[in-house]
């Protein structure tokens, strides 16, 4: 009876020992040089949680996950903004992971059976893909040529959906299952079935699949590339555009709403990155502020607010100001063909060595008019030192960061230049002074 007692208390020691092992996810990132610090996060339907973090010493790094980590989608944070840097990896809490990350050739895994496999299946249905594209692009109608290449998908998936069998990465393997037609298809006909099918195998509850980029790199393409004729996929008409938007929307309304948020400012992101202004505020206006309202999300409101209003070609936001006892507007100055505006601060030392370089050199640009706004504790100091610039218009926002004009221009840092043109309208956003100069040689005639 003793013996058999010690045997059960071992047994389910090592099941416990089991359960809660503690792995690594271990690698190199160059150059070198560029890395410092890697995080760990978890990912979940509508939020990342932290994991861990490790320094990233001659461009290797070490992190132990905790034992307690659940099998999921993990990012890995190795820059600012984080959401601009990152890797997502699968995580089971039965392997060590190991990978290569560089700039020109993004991550390779030298161990992790789970992220090996599915990377293998998106590079190989990519490739396929790709084929097939450029089959219709050169105006191919050869149908056994593109059976070929149908055929070669089919027997891709069923191949991997087996190498996966028992992995986490079985489940999004199975929800990336393409569109198989029996015959060849001319494209329009192809892209409206693929459309149609889209979203058939996409488990849209599952919490895996909606913690990982994979949904979100569903949503984008269904988006932007199933009716764009090649090879041009951003350039889609506009109600094409919309009308899969609008299927988005209707298919993603019974997943979380924060995860609605993420997806759609995500569609939003990709319409103003490719100066789709009138699709993205189609986004925002139709979806994206009643999601990100209902999940409580001001920031990201006031975000895309600011983006949306300083758009170069929008009429910049109004500034008004008093100069003894006058009341004076942005909107009201008319004596220059070219304004620029000139966010800065008296206690800004930045500001304080280039606002006077550029003060001297608009003397070579009289049809230039400089409204310099400075943004300030106090007013003695700017009192001060405006002196120094008597041909400036001179506006105060007082509150510093916190004021009314930083938060409606959204300033980040001074000095921040708007290069308007005679309507107000913004012409430029130069990030540098180097860049201002540049454009004044070509907007700023003498």
């Amino acid at each position: 009876m003793t013996n058999c007692r010690v045997t059960t208390f071992l047994v389910l020691l090592l099941c416990l020992q089991g359960a809660y092992a503690q792995h690594t996810i271990t690698g190199h990132l160059a150059p070198k040089a560029d890395f410092k610090w890697i995080i760990a996060y978890e990912l979940t339907p509508t939020a990342q949680r932290y994991v861990a973090d490790a320094k990233v010493i001659e461009g290797d790094f070490l992190l132990t996950m905790p034992a307690n980590a659940v099998p999921g989608i993990y990012r890995l944070v190795y820059g600012v903004p984080q959401d601009e840097f990152y890797v997502d990896v699968l995580y089971s809490g039965k392997e060590d992971l190991e990978f290569d990350f560089s700039w020109e050739n993004g991550i390779s895994f030298t161990a992790s059976k789970e992220n090996n496999v599915y990377n293998a299946y998106l590079q190989a249905m990519a490739h396929v893909d790709a084929k097939i594209l450029d089959f219709y692009r050169n105006n191919l109608t050869d149908a056994s040529r593109f059976l070929t290449w149908i055929q070669q998908k089919d027997s891709l998936q069923n191949s991997y959906e087996s190498r996966a069998e028992g992995l986490m990465a079985a489940t999004l393997i199975e929800a990336g299952t393409p569109y198989l037609p029996q015959a060849y298809e001319p494209f329009g006909e192809y892209m409206a079935n693929s459309k149609a099918h889209f979203y058939e195998h996409v488990p849209m509850e599952e919490p895996l699949v909606q913690a990982s980029g994979f949904l979100t790199d569903k949503v984008i393409a269904h988006t932007f590339t199933t009716m764009a004729p090649p090879p041009n996929p951003l350039k889609s008409a506009p109600d094409a555009l919309m009308a899969n938007v609008d299927d988005a929307a209707q298919r993603l309304k019974a997943t979380p709403v924060a995860l609605q948020t993420h997806l759609f400012h995500e569609l939003w992101k990709v319409a103003q990155r490719s100066e789709q202004f009138g699709l993205a505020d189609y986004i925002f206006n139709t979806y994206l502020s009643q999601m990100a309202l209902t999940a409580g999300n001001k920031a990201l409101l006031e975000e895309i607010g600011a983006i949306t209003r300083l758009r170069v070609g929008q009429r910049a936001p109004e500034i008004e100001w008093e100069e003894q006892g006058l009341k004076k507007s942005l909107s009201a100055m008319d004596a220059s063909e070219t304004y620029l505006l000139v966010f800065w601060s008296s206690t800004c030392s930045h500001c304080l060595q280039e606002v006077p370089l550029l003060y001297d050199v608009l003397q070579d640009h009289p049809k230039v008019q400089v409204l310099a706004i400075g943004l300030e504790d106090n007013l003695e100091n700017w009192q001060r030192t405006i002196a120094q610039f008597p041909n400036f218009e001179h506006a105060i926002s007082l509150d510093k960061w916190e004021s009314e004009y930083a938060k409606t221009y959204a300033i980040q840092k001074t000095p921040t230049y708007f290069l308007l043109d005679d309507d107000k309208h913004i012409l430029a956003k130069p990030d540098t002074y180097g860049e201002l100069l540049q454009l004044l040689g070509e907007k700023g005639p003498k």
